[in-house]
């Protein structure tokens, strides 16, 4: 049991969790590329992948590995986040803070989803069973020009102050 869940109840959640803050994360910055408010998705963003990356360490652990740095990572970088967001108001250097912190949350978070996919679903690990083929580097690379490229723009564009 993981508070009070099963470990499958508690791996949906989990999941869910990460569906949402990887959706309402490219909602973010797209509305950050075409200088629209953030809204309510920008808070449903940084509490949905707060609570996945923190959810990440009630799973058993059998070792600490990649996964635990990689939620330490996105745990640091929503802290600037947030602090960008509620201490900053995203003006002046603060702006930059929270696109950045953004943006490598969200790919971190895409990141760890494509590894579940590849090792869950059985089509896709026959064609990585190790987790560092090709094909699965290539997703990866793939996830992050993308990502990369709309935090760029979102650098590049979103000024709240001129909204």
């Amino acid at each position: 049991m993981i508070l009070g869940m099963t470990l499958f109840q508690f791996t949906v959640l989990h999941t869910a969790l990460s569906v949402i803050g990887i959706l309402t994360g490219l909602l973010v910055l797209q509305r950050m590329v075409r200088m629209r408010p953030l809204g309510a998705s920008n808070n449903i963003f940084l509490l949905s992948t707060i609570l996945t990356s923190a959810s990440g360490f009630f799973f058993p652990i059998v070792r600490i590995g990649p996964a635990h740095i990689v939620g330490v990572v996105s745990l640091v970088a929503l802290a600037a986040a947030a602090a960008a967001l509620w201490v900053g108001n995203l003006y002046g250097f603060w702006r930059g803070v929270y696109v950045v912190s953004i943006t490598l949350a969200l790919w971190l978070n895409i990141v760890v989803g494509i590894i579940q996919v590849f090792r869950k679903f059985a089509p896709l690990h026959r064609l990585a069973p190790n987790g560092n083929e090709p094909i699965l580097l290539a997703a990866q690379a793939a996830a992050f020009l993308f990502v990369a490229g709309l935090g760029w723009l979102a650098f590049k564009r979103f000024h709240p102050g001129g909204m």
